[in-house]
């Protein structure tokens, strides 16, 4: 019986040996199927590139800013609406045909305005018509002016300006003419440019023209541009 009993102990510490020296086996968990995982509040750092693909938008709620940085360019394609808060963005004004910044026109109360006047017949060197007068409480910005003139056979007209009123006195501004040659009657000229002039309230803008005869001559001037209003 003692005999019998110290096989089984026996036994039973060979046993135990074998457990304590039998090497570890490493299992894995594996989760079949899919299932949607939410993240709630947890700032999630995302290193290198993330790509996303097959999608048809990607909404981020509730972010204060997105940053791309290091990024040459950014595109934003069919988006009806692209909203910028707080955000200074530059305004360049278009350039003329003579390369100088054209005044933007932020006012939105601005009103059409054209206007033109006629001298005939004249025997004098110097003569001048008047234009629409500015309403009170208005500007007007002159952008267009334009004249043609007819002088009699020999003569010419000798120079051409606008006169608008501005804080209280008179500016001259001066015009190149071009000719249009001769007929049996008449040598013309004209002038077509574009300008930007102010005429300030109340003041009638005039079209003064110089010729070099006495003999009959005559002139066609119109201004266009628009009226702003003025404290």
């Amino acid at each position: 019986m003692k005999k019998l009993t110290k096989v089984v102990f026996a036994l039973v510490g060979f046993a135990l040996l074998a457990v304590a020296f039998a090497p570890f086996t490493e299992r894995h968990a594996i989760a079949s199927g899919s299932a949607p995982v939410s993240v709630t509040n947890v700032p999630l750092p995302v290193q290198g590139t993330v790509s996303v693909g097959n999608t048809p938008s990607v909404h981020v709620t509730n972010t204060p800013f997105v940053s791309v940085a290091n990024s040459p360019s950014v595109n934003v394609a069919n988006t009806p609406s692209v909203n910028v808060s707080n955000t200074t963005l530059p305004v360049t004004n278009p350039l003329d045909s003579f390369s100088n910044p054209v005044p933007l026109l932020v006012s939105t109360d601005a009103q059409p305005y054209e206007s033109s006047c006629f001298i005939s017949g004249t025997q004098d060197f110097v003569q001048s018509c008047s234009f629409d007068a500015v309403p009170s409480f208005k500007r007007l910005v002159i952008r267009e002016f334009s004249a043609v003139t007819f002088t009699s056979l020999g003569t010419s007209v000798h120079k051409i300006f606008l006169e608008v009123g501005w804080k209280g006195g008179l500016l001259d501004h001066y015009f190149p003419l071009f000719s249009m040659g001769s007929d049996a009657f008449n040598t013309s000229a004209a002038v077509h440019a574009e300008t930007t002039i102010y005429a300030e309230s109340s003041s009638a803008p005039t079209c003064t023209v110089v010729d070099t005869a006495s003999n009959s001559w005559g002139a066609n001037c119109s201004i266009t541009g628009y009226l702003i209003t003025v404290p």
